[in-house]
């Protein structure tokens, strides 16, 4: 697994987050960079906290200012086999930021259940948490 810095800037665009370095769980090609959002989740909620949404809000906007990307959504879960919740988790996103004006035919989401482990073995709490999330694969379109 390789770590890299994840910055929204690498496309020229204005950032919609905190960078933060993560191991890639899953091979990205070169136009692919992966974001991640700390929204966090709880048990087994798939709705965004209030307190949250306004990243969100802010990640609709900079997609339809910025015409030259392609959004994958990608709902995970921890503690066992979840793809109903975290299809739910991803979905819910969609649908957030289809809300907030962001086009849709430029994003499509999919939930991964817990075949994309950030921590594994889960041994904690703190590991569980940070299995249990939303993350995004950010494509440079052509």
């Amino acid at each position: 697994m390789r770590t890299i810095l994840l910055l929204v800037l690498f496309l020229g665009s204005m950032s919609v987050g905190y960078a933060q370095e993560v191991k890639l769980d899953t091979a990205l090609n070169a136009n692919e960079r992966m974001y991640e959002v700390a929204l966090p989740y709880f048990g087994a909620e798939y709705r965004v906290d209030l307190n949250y949404q306004y990243r969100l809000q802010d990640m609709a906007e900079w997609l339809r200012s910025d015409t030259t990307v392609h959004l994958h959504i990608r709902g995970h879960v921890c503690c066992g086999e979840g793809i109903r919740l975290s299809r739910l988790r991803a979905l819910y996103i969609y649908r957030y930021l289809v809300a907030c004006g962001a086009p849709p035919e430029r994003m499509d989401y999919k939930g991964y259940s817990n075949t994309c482990p950030r921590n594994w073995p889960e041994k904690t709490e703190e590991d569980e948490d940070r299995n249990r999330r939303v993350d995004f694969v950010i494509r440079k379109l052509d």
